[in-house]
């Protein structure tokens, strides 16, 4: 054995053992759920192995190579459940990206609807800067149902009980009734 391919065997196994450090904890976890589900779901015990070798290489080729080891091992059945899953796992985080992105968009708009509506009695006093810290230092909300302000604390009661969307909901739900 060469002395650069040995150099090159144990940087590749640093890389390995170490790898991106953002990654581990998330590398550890799915290495444990893949010893926890192995006889109760092997294939998605698969699918976090993949997903671990993954992060911890930083690079797609290695899964791939791992796929194509599946496959011939133990057929085209298990590799295709697993890349179904894996793919199906990478669209629902992007879906939920995308929800995210689209939810802070919608807050933003509420916001600054809330602190443009001359009817409100801040706006009135010219004090809308309450509202603005309100919502910066997270100890309100706005109800994207109704569009009020609530306080974090009260947001369960407002979302249960007091939303005006309730009464409107309910008022509309009476209607359908009597159609």
């Amino acid at each position: 054995m060469s002395l650069q391919q040995n150099d090159n065997d144990q940087d590749h196994q640093h890389r390995w053992q170490h790898g991106p450090q953002q990654h581990q904890g998330q590398v550890s976890d799915l290495i444990r759920l893949a010893r926890t589900s192995a006889t109760t779901n092997p294939a998605d015990a698969l699918d976090a192995l993949m997903q671990a070798l993954t992060l911890q290489t930083g690079t797609q080729a290695a899964a791939d190579q791992a796929m194509g080891r599946i496959r011939t091992e133990l057929g085209d059945v298990v590799a295709d459940c697993i890349a179904g899953k894996c793919s199906a796992r990478q669209r629902l985080r992007d879906q939920q990206q995308i929800s995210d992105e689209d939810m802070h968009r919608k807050a933003l708009a509420v916001v600054q609807d809330l602190l443009n509506d001359s009817s409100t009695f801040l706006y009135a006093q010219n004090r809308q800067h309450i509202l603005q810290q309100a919502m910066e230092d997270g100890s309100s909300v706005v109800c994207s149902q109704c569009g009020d302000m609530v306080k974090i604390e009260r947001w369960e009661q407002h979302k249960n009980y007091w939303c005006r969307a309730i009464e409107r909901d309910a008022k509309e739900s009476d209607e359908e009734m009597d159609m």
